[in-house]
């Protein structure tokens, strides 16, 4: 993937995509709210921790390492709302 700078629109975009995808991936491994929403704070403060990089190479490496680390813990079964097709 081609380098984004830090600080501009595609970035935060990006940024906000890969929140979501860990939140995501670690509701899936856990699935009950109370233990979620320990584990969500835990990985909001990771992502606030690299809020201020501004070099664009340290900013593509942990993007990559953050994409890395989420593949691995892709859920096999994730949870799909009842309420939508093929629900759980």
């Amino acid at each position: 993937m081609s380098q984004i700078l830090p600080f501009t629109e595609a970035n935060l975009k990006r940024v906000a995509l890969l929140l979501r995808q860990a939140l995501r991936t670690t509701f899936n491994h856990l699935l009950k709210f109370e233990i979620y929403r320990q584990e969500a704070l835990k990985v909001k403060t990771q992502f606030e921790r690299n809020k201020k990089i501004d070099d664009p190479v340290v900013l593509e490496r942990v993007i990559a390492a953050t994409e890395k680390k989420l593949a691995e813990w892709k859920h096999g079964d994730p949870y799909v709302p009842p309420c939508r097709p093929g629900g759980t």
